[in-house]
């Protein structure tokens, strides 16, 4: 994701509101950069070991669209002219020209085809390809022309390989030291990569610790007998401390400061370089920087590659652990409605939908239980069985809906009436049962004449005008040594009740063993 700050405008803003300055700064970028070429890094031959302006140029192309690259490149032309002018013939001054532009638009054209436009020497292969095309190939190509051309103006004393092969590596190296650096401090910002923490004291000490190091490489006359050689490899510690603490941009300052310094001071005498025989003196000085920053440029992109793969590693992680607790949440959440739903089943189960009692099935299976408890802890379990009185004229006379307000009315009021551990159930149409643990007969007929007077004085509100009043007749049974199972108590209630329908309604009759004398009614 591209985020712009605040206080560095993009590329693209910066090309949008000022064309023109845009121009003019990389106009005035590619004449001092030729002018510091010819004053310090021409070679023997007279090629020069340095060349920045195709640099400058490069940058331009990268950081802009193909559409205003024409512009760039009349630019350069331009500045390629006034370089020349008065120094070379207009023809020569032109082939030069045509020659770097065709090296910078191969260049940028080549990169953006492979890398695309988000490239930013963000991983090695961008370094890489960037190194083959900048360096290698399009300078390889355009020095041939400017070989051939200074050729053709004058003879020289060296070989045509000998001289294109310097001007080939001072336009590769004039592209790797300047080209980075520009790149990484213009282009548009983009979300940084997990860097480490770097402290003022580190970058000090950085700073002593190079300073002193190119003082004793560069900053002195060496004695013929006494050279270094190739001391200059000591500076690729620093370059891979600022790859791997300080980044692209690091590296690229390091190594664009390094290499101005080494070219000036071997101009001048100076520096490990300076012993050197004038013919290879270019090509080991250019071959020693361009190893050091492209070392430096590679460390830096796996650096900032396996950065940015971490990076995503964590959001990945982050999301993930986001995405488990929102699981977590939803597991929870379906927990909770699972056994919401479970429990809502089991009631249906085992609840009669009208009037919300238990049904038969329920109350078979909790009479087993109370059935077996008893019998091992002796004592009294009774059932209490009860019919309304005369309910199929409640539902000819006044319908269906009315019999079943009766009915809602009654499982209403009978519930008030029980102990916490009874148990009521509608077993038929009006037929309900009482299952009344730890009750013997004596209780479990007090109980039934408590409800049949309290049915006998209930006003039921059927409807608006209509109030209703029942009856009910209620058998009762008890657990015995001849009634110990759960079919045999239901059938003696049921056959209790029976006989109190048989005995005239609205009574409780107790069940008696067949040996018994009679039967007991309570009216």
């Amino acid at each position: 994701m591209r985020t712009v700050s605040p206080y560095q405008p993009s590329i693209a803003q910066w090309v949008r509101t000022s064309t023109a300055l845009q121009i003019a700064t990389v106009a005035l970028g590619c004449l001092l950069s030729a002018e510091f070429a010819s004053r310090f890094a021409l070679s023997s031959t007279g090629a020069t070991v340095l060349w920045l302006p195709n640099a400058v140029a490069l940058s331009a192309l990268l950081l802009t669209r193909s559409s205003l690259w024409w512009k760039f490149g009349l630019t350069q032309i331009v500045c390629e002219l006034l370089i020349g002018a008065g120094a070379l013939p207009l023809p020569q001054a032109l082939g030069f020209a045509f020659g770097n532009l065709l090296e910078v638009l191969l260049s940028a054209y080549l990169i953006r085809r492979w890398c695309g436009r988000n490239f930013a020497f963000s991983n090695l292969r961008e370094v890489l390809l960037f190194a083959a095309v900048a360096m290698v190939l399009a300078p390889g190509v355009a020095s041939l022309l400017g070989t051939w051309l200074h050729y053709s103006a004058a003879a020289e004393h060296v070989s045509f390989l000998e001289h294109w092969q310097t001007w080939w590596l001072g336009d590769g190296m004039g592209m790797v030291v300047l080209t980075p650096l520009l790149f990484g401090w213009l282009r548009e910002p983009t979300e940084a990569p997990l860097a480490p923490t770097r402290s003022w004291l580190e970058c000090s000490l950085f700073v002593v610790l190079l300073s002193g190091l190119l003082y004793l490489l560069l900053f002195f006359v060496p004695k013929p007998d006494n050279a270094w050689g190739f001391s200059s490899m000591l500076l690729l510690p620093f370059f891979l401390w600022a790859a791997l603490r300080f980044g692209t941009l690091g590296v690229s300052l390091v190594g664009c400061l390094v290499s101005l310094l080494a070219i000036v001071q071997t101009y001048h005498g100076r520096g490990v370089f300076s012993l050197l025989d004038a013919h290879i003196q270019a090509q080991l000085l250019q071959q020693c920087l361009a190893t050091l920053l492209l070392t430096g440029l590679a460390v830096a992109a796996i650096v900032n590659d396996l950065g940015m793969k971490y990076r995503s590693l964590e959001q990945a992680e982050q999301k993930l652990e986001v995405a488990h607790a929102a699981l977590t949440v939803l597991n929870q959440e379906l927990e909770v409605r699972v056994a919401q739903r479970t429990a809502e089943l089991e009631r249906l189960a085992t609840t009669d939908a009208l009037t919300d009692a238990h049904n038969r099935r329920f109350l078979m299976a909790r009479a087993g239980i109370e059935i077996a408890q008893a019998q091992r802890q002796l004592h009294a379990v009774s059932l209490v069985m009860f019919d309304i009185d005369h309910f199929k004229h409640v539902n000819d006379s006044h319908g269906h809906n009315v019999g079943d307000r009766v009915l809602v009315a009654l499982s209403n009021a009978v519930r008030k009436e029980l102990r916490l551990g009874d148990t009521f159930a509608r077993v038929g149409g009006e037929e309900f049962v009482m299952l009344l643990p730890r009750s013997d007969a004596d209780q479990a007929l007090l109980v039934a004449e408590r409800l049949r007077s309290m049915v006998e004085a209930l006003e039921i509100q059927a409807d608006e005008d209509l109030v209703l009043h029942i009856t009910a007749s209620f058998g009762v049974a008890t657990l015995s040594p001849a009634i110990s199972t759960v079919d045999a108590l239901y059938v003696a209630a049921d056959t209790a009740l029976y006989q109190a329908k048989d005995s005239g309604r609205n009574c409780v009759v107790a069940y008696k063993a067949p040996s018994e004398p009679a039967l007991t009614k309570l009216a």
